[in-house]
C-alpha cells in the first residue's frame, strides 16, 4: 500500500453485527466518491482496515446524513441494497494504485478525516497516461 488518498464516504451496505448480541446495524463495504464542481464521482468501495469500533462509531455519524437518492452523477452498480448518504465525510485509505477508470485498487481504510470536508477532497497523485507521462 504505497498511496494514499483521501474520499467522501456516500453510502454502504447495511450489516447487523452480533458481537455485542444486540444486532447493532453498521455500514459494510463503503462507497467512496470525490466531488468536482457538481458531480459526486465514484472512486470505489472499501473492504478493509476496520474494526468493529470503527465500523460502530463511523455508523453513529453517517445517521443523520442518510438520504434515499445516490449520491452520485452515475449510480454505481451495486450486488446488494445500498443506505446512501449525503458525501460529507471523510476518509483516508491506502491503496495499491488506480485502475484506468480512476477506480482505486485494493483499498484500505485508514482513518476518518474530521479536518477535512467532502468539498476540499481532491486526487493526491494523476492519473498517469499509457505512455508513462502525466
Amino acid at each position: 500500500m504505497a498511496e494514499g488518498e483521501d474520499a467522501a464516504h456516500a453510502g454502504g451496505r447495511d450489516h447487523r453485527i452480533h458481537r455485542t448480541g444486540r444486532g447493532q446495524k453498521i455500514f459494510r463495504r463503503p462507497c467512496l466518491g470525490r466531488i468536482r464542481r457538481r458531480r459526486v464521482d465514484v472512486i470505489g468501495h472499501v473492504g478493509g482496515g476496520f474494526t468493529t469500533n470503527h465500523l460502530k462509531g463511523i455508523r453513529e455519524k453517517l445517521d443523520p446524513l442518510i438520504q434515499k437518492e445516490c449520491p452520485f452523477t452515475v449510480r454505481p452498480e451495486t450486488n446488494a441494497p445500498v443506505t446512501w448518504v449525503k458525501p460529507e465525510m471523510v476518509c483516508e485509505v491506502a491503496l495499491s494504485g488506480w485502475s484506468e477508470d480512476g477506480v482505486m485498487r485494493h483499498p484500505v481504510f485508514q482513518r476518518l478525516r474530521e479536518d477535512k470536508t467532502a468539498r476540499e477532497v481532491v486526487r493526491e497523485k494523476p492519473l498517469e497516461s499509457r505512455d508513462g507521462g502525466p
